[in-house]
């Protein structure tokens, strides 16, 4: 399984820098192993590879004697198929005759491989070098290297992107794509191709957005895109008028903290433009809708999780959230007046679009709204309706701005939704959020003492209550994510079924207590962690503190808060102590091990 970030393109004049200054931008995408492919006038494809981040292999590629061309292809890889190392990063190489970059996972490579090993010797270990030994017996076997592709897609089981070069072709870049995003960029000196467009787009904005099963091949001043019947294919060729994205931050900064102190403006943002973000359309489904499902991944599906409460204490809708990667493999029935919400920041998970793309073929009839930081992405087009987060660029692995700004959309949609069934406002009224994150962010000095000594332990347990629940869900999440800290969350009232057997001195709690109507049964829980030695932090939005004299706790006070609201203040302040746990252990913050920005195979 690979997921991974592709460029490519074939262009007047020499292309390998244009392409590592592109792969750069796909870094988000995977960050263990990258490499390049060029092809020389000669027709001589040149391969450099590394393991490391991409700027290794820029080095590597500067310093190399590699001789420059008009065409190439570049990856950039996060593995779990085969271990990072130079052998099986891409672009993978049937011999010198094929070059080929992938993204996704090829399911039936196994029973692939079998039937090339007579014929084909591989080197690597991952599943997608079956691909360029299958396009290179299927050129030798049907002599048309289009027909050809379309033979090796039609064989594949799976997900994939590809872009492959072959030598016998020199002046084609070649590609086929099912269920793994790819986009051709246009441009008055060629033409390029990537697995995002925001590797291109400071190159171009006009782009064709491919559609599953389409495979075809660019040239310098031509596109060729075939359906799965081999058919010509005129694309849709869209203009994407948007600023491309400038990443910086200060040398000692981290993403994950500039980002996290961008919330407060992008609350703001939000909330100012409350009147004209919304189509009225979505307003108009609102009123006939009894249902919701909510489907997501990771911070996506945590954010789900604290909208069941706020939709369901303010109208008459009974709302379903699903892992999507579980929701996509089960029989499920639902009702016609059903709303199904998808979250996914990039537009791109793979496991959200399987389990929605499942979901509209048994449900065509159900109407859908896509929740997103990314307007041109395959969830978009999916949907019916699209609601674009604010929050720009996310740079850091661990989502914090997107995350909130898509929580923000999803409260600003449970007091829609109670405006037009019931006539009325019951949530809070969040003009004042933004202003309550920045007292949040002042508390930074206090919350890094706190992870100073959060850091020290290996197991963290989180609990909470209500609202507080699925947050701390999202805390636990962030904790482990960059500061490879075993971190568990519950609901106060689970721990009595199970996790008090963890409790002890070696175990820290952190507990989020808000003053709400199930403050004493948190107070309860607390006492029971307390009686066992475990130490305990609580971050609370209370002006009171039962336990001022016992040594077992830290009580660390979060600004003041109406409780629909406190979900927001408290991620803000559980982020910081992630972010400040992590640095205090030495961890790579903004992309740590194992983890990548965009997951788009399943």
């Amino acid at each position: 399984m690979i997921m991974c970030g592709i460029v490519g393109g074939i262009i007047k004049g020499d292309i390998g820098s244009l392409l590592i200054d592109s792969l750069e931008l796909l870094e988000y995408r995977g960050y263990d192993s990258a490499g390049i492919t060029l092809m020389t006038d000669q027709s001589e494809l040149n391969t450099i590879k590394t393991t490391g981040k991409i700027n290794l292999l820029k080095q590597k590629y500067l310093q190399s004697n590699t001789k420059s061309g008009s065409i190439g292809i570049a990856h950039t890889r996060w593995a779990t198929h085969g271990s990072p190392h130079e052998t099986n990063a891409h672009p993978i190489c049937s011999d010198d005759i094929i070059s080929m970059v992938h993204n996704g996972i090829i399911e039936n490579a196994n029973e692939l491989k079998e039937s090339l090993s007579e014929q084909y010797t591989f080197m690597s270990e991952t599943d997608s070098e079956v691909i360029a030994h299958l396009f290179r017996a299927n050129i030798d076997q049907y002599k048309d290297p289009v027909l050809a592709l379309r033979h090796t897609s039609l064989k594949l089981d799976g997900s994939y992107a590809t872009a492959i070069l072959s030598r016998n072709h020199p002046h084609k870049l070649f590609f086929s794509n099912f269920h793994s995003p790819l986009v051709i960029a246009i441009t008055d000196h060629g033409h390029y191709i990537a697995s995002d467009h925001l590797a291109l787009l400071h190159l171009s904005n006009q782009f064709i957005y491919l559609k599953p099963h389409q495979h075809g091949y660019i040239t310098l001043n031509s596109i060729h895109i075939f359906g799965q019947d081999g058919r010509p294919i005129n694309p849709k060729i869209e203009v994407v008028n948007i600023v491309p994205p400038t990443i910086k931050r200060k040398p000692s900064e981290h993403f994950m903290l500039k980002e996290i102190y961008e919330q407060p403006n992008v609350i703001k943002q939000q909330i100012e433009q409350h009147t004209t973000h919304w189509n009225p359309l979505i307003e108009e489904q609102l009123h006939h809708i009894k249902h919701i499902l909510i489907i997501g991944c990771g911070s996506s599906y945590n954010a789900g999780l604290t909208a069941r409460y706020w939709i369901e204490a303010c109208s008459q809708v009974s709302v379903q959230v699903e892992i999507a990667s579980e929701l996509r493999y089960r029989q499920a029935y639902h009702k016609t007046d059903t709303l199904i919400i998808t979250l996914s920041q990039s537009g791109e998970t793979a496991d959200t679009i399987s389990a929605f793309a499942s979901l509209k073929k048994s449900n065509p009839q159900l109407t859908s709204i896509c929740i997103t930081n990314n307007n041109h992405s395959t969830l978009t087009r999916m949907s019916d309706f699209t609601i674009i987060t604010p929050a720009g660029p996310e740079v850091g692995v661990a989502s914090t701005k997107a995350h909130l700004s898509a929580l923000f959309c999803l409260y600003q949609l449970a007091a829609k939704l109670n405006h037009a069934q019931a006539g009325q406002d019951t949530l809070d009224d969040p003009t004042q959020l933004h202003i309550n994150l920045k007292q949040t962010l002042a508390l930074h000095g206090n919350i890094k003492q706190c992870a100073l000594q959060i850091s020290q332990y290996n197991h963290v347990l989180f609990i909470g209550r209500h609202l507080c629940y699925p947050t701390v869900i999202e805390a636990s999440l962030k904790l482990k994510e960059v500061s490879y800290i075993h971190a568990e969350a519950y609901a106060g009232g689970e721990l009595k079924h199970g996790p008090l057997a963890l409790i002890d001195a070696n175990v820290v709690t952190i507990a989020l207590l808000a003053k709400d109507h199930l403050y004493d049964k948190m107070i309860s829980n607390i006492n029971e962690i307390i009686a066992r030695n475990g130490p305990v932090f609580i971050y609370t939005n209370t002006h009171t503190d039962p336990f001022e004299n016992n040594a077992l706790v830290n009580t660390i006070r979060i600004p003041s808060c109406q409780n629909d609201l406190l979900p927001f203040i408290a991620a803000v302040a559980l982020q910081l102590l992630a972010y400040e746990t992590a640095l205090a252990r030495g961890c790579h913050i903004d992309q740590p091990r194992n983890l990548a920005k965009c997951v788009t195979v399943e």
